[in-house]
């Protein structure tokens, strides 16, 4: 019995030792997020050795958290779904209602909101029983964050009533227990709400509430005040107050390091200043936004900066455009006189041509003559050539069309996908119009897809290419963005590696997108489940160029069938995929004619069960 209770003691001294690890682990997600990942590995080694659930699934939560700050939510996702899955072999209720709230907030950054509902509902559920009210709150919180962003994106009343109602709920819950943070939190919040909702004078209520107890409020939250209340007065159209209240919050945000806070309070800064007409200050904020944008790390921080350049251009175009409207009313009067000099010396002219043309109106006629009859000629050959082009048109059009169910697979195979919840269990009529909204939005998106097609199938641009200058690596992550979820319902890794050099081409955005899907489809198609896709880039100095590359590790094809791939059209080129996925045969015809009309090399390196790789060569702008 000495014996048996000396490993009772030292077990129980171990388990402590791994809540300490994930504890000193969970305190290091933001500050530093390698040791982070080392305390809780350290944790995880000696939870799967003494085969203590509940620190294996802390720990996995921690390695969830560690990702998710690095924005890698996909690895994210799969270690909150491992810690769910070690929670549950355990009796540890609130545990498991900490997984549900977790895995709810991971579906909202995947803007998945029905299905994180469901799991905000169930940690709801969980925690309400073993009264847990820390969690309680946290799950009443996040079901009124995420009604408050369907408020924001399908304008209901019924989403705006759940919002105010659980973030009532979480702010008595947060006053029972005496919580100050989440119960100001909540105000805050609500304050948003009713922005949101455009009611800016019941906002700054909620928002004054806040200010007049700044003291029982983080610096953190107390930033996101002053950014909300800039954001109401603009809504108000006091631009004063709102450059005031934008000053303080960045002064704010800034001295916490916050980033998000920091380009909220410039961008409502830049845009006071831009409606009161002074463009040249807002471009000054801009510029400094784009600034502290590029100190960030992750590649959302890298596209804003992008988007801020573009921004800053306009607004610099608009004050431009104001200074050239002064200048013009400066010369208006040496514009009229100029008009009227041109307009005399033009009847001048015409009067001499008269005369002149009436001294020779024979010899012209007889010229006249001669010429139509060369003109009668040419036009014979012209219009030829243009039923020949015609015809050219008339059957690349036809192309197009039948390319359409190839291009609109990947949305409907989302949607579809989506379907198979309903067979999870029985949903609440309040959760069908979740999912019936979420299924419109996507069939939406489709049909606006199909009818840009249609229009430009019957436009003559479809044999011609509006090139302007694109960051190629911005136009291959829209591409990405629109099949991650086809790569990860096959479980298949989908690498894109950003370019380190210049990689500004001269392309027509939307013919280069049509190219890399139909390449990126096919690699998925023709890659086995849990194979992987590797996108990168390679440049050539020499010659200006700059190399796109698409490598598999798929099944390949022979050397027979590799040779005519351009050059066949139909059902002779189409094949099924390792999943069974069918296709028409005339995805890559139209990826050679659009690459023909961006100056675009393809070159490709293929072998039976050894994979795939297209190589694109663009010439640098």
């Amino acid at each position: 019995m000495k014996k048996a209770g000396l490993n009772h003691y030292r077990l129980h001294q171990t388990h402590a030792y791994i809540d300490t690890l994930n504890r000193i682990s969970y305190l290091y997600f933001k500050e530093n997020p390698d040791s982070s990942w080392f305390y809780a590995d350290k944790a995880y080694k000696l939870a799967i050795n003494d085969q203590y659930l509940y620190g294996q699934a802390k720990a996995k939560l921690n390695f969830s958290g560690n990702y998710y700050y690095k924005n890698n939510y996909d690895k994210a996702f799969i270690e909150l779904y491992d810690a769910y899955k070690i929670a549950t072999k355990t009796s540890d209720q609130a545990l498991i209602a900490i997984c549900l709230n977790d895995i709810g907030l991971a579906y909202v950054q995947q803007k998945n909101y029905p299905i994180a509902l469901k799991h905000f509902y169930r940690a709801l559920e969980l925690s309400t029983k073993i009264k847990d009210y820390n969690t309680q709150m946290l799950n009443e919180f996040n079901l009124g964050f995420c009604y408050a962003i369907l408020f924001g994106k399908y304008k209901k009343q019924a989403y705006f009533n759940n919002s105010f109602k659980h973030y009532q709920l979480a702010q008595a819950i947060a006053k029972n227990i005496n919580n100050q943070t989440y119960f100001f939190t909540c105000y805050n919040r609500l304050g948003d709400l009713f922005i949101l909702k455009q009611d800016y004078k019941k906002g700054i209520k909620y928002f004054e509430t806040v200010l007049y107890n700044q003291k029982e409020v983080s610096d953190w939250e107390l930033g996101a005040t002053y950014t909300s209340m800039a954001k109401a007065n603009i809504g108000l159209k006091k631009f004063d107050n709102a450059i005031k209240f934008a000053e303080l919050g960045f002064s704010i945000a800034k001295k916490n390091k916050d980033q998000i806070n920091i380009e909220k309070s410039l961008s409502l800064l830049a845009k006071a200043y831009q409606e009161k007409g002074n463009f040249k200050k807002a471009y000054e904020i801009l510029d400094q936004k784009a600034h502290y944008a590029t100190l960030a790390s992750d590649e959302e921080a890298k596209k804003r900066v992008n988007e801020l350049l573009i921004i800053q251009k306009n607004l610099e175009n608009q004050y431009l455009t104001k200074e050239i409207t002064a200048q013009e009313k400066n010369i208006h009067l040496n514009r009229l006189l100029i008009i009227i000099s041109i307009s005399f010396l033009s009847l001048v002219s015409i009067l001499l041509a008269i005369v002149y043309l009436k001294s020779k109106q024979q010899s012209k006629l007889n010229r006249l003559l001669a010429d139509n009859n060369i003109d009668i000629l040419q036009q014979k050959d012209l219009i030829a050539q243009q039923n020949i082009e015609l015809q050219n048109n008339d059957d690349y059009k036809n192309k197009l069309i039948l390319v359409i169910g190839h291009d609109l697979r990947s949305p409907f195979a989302t949607t579809l996908q989506a379907t198979r919840f309903f067979k999870e269990g029985d949903f609440s009529k309040e959760e069908l119009n979740l999912f019936i909204d979420d299924f419109q939005e996507k069939i939406l998106s489709s049909l606006e897809m199909l009818n840009d097609l249609i229009t430009w199938t019957k436009s003559n641009k479809s044999t011609r290419a509006n090139r302007i200058p694109y960051k190629l690596s911005s136009v291959t992550d829209l591409v990405i963005k629109e099949l991650a979820q086809t790569s990860l319902l096959k479980q298949i890794s989908l690498n894109h590696y950003h370019s380190t050099i210049n990689d500004i081409v001269l392309i027509d955005e939307k013919q280069v997108m049509v190219i890399l899907r139909n390449l990126i489809t096919n690699a998925i198609k023709f890659t086995k489940p849990k194979g992987n896709i590797e996108i990168f880039y390679s440049a050539e100095t020499a010659t200006n160029n700059i190399f796109l590359h698409i490598k598999d590790n798929g099944i390949g094809m022979d050397q027979k069938k590799a040779a005519k791939l351009f050059a066949v059209f139909g059902d002779e080129m189409s094949s099924r995929g390792t999943a069974g996925e069918s296709g028409s045969g005339i995805g890559l015809s139209l990826v050679s004619d659009f690459a023909r009309l961006n100056d675009i090399k393809i070159q490709m390196k293929t072998q039976e069960n050894g994979g795939t790789e297209f190589i694109l060569g663009f010439t640098l702008v």
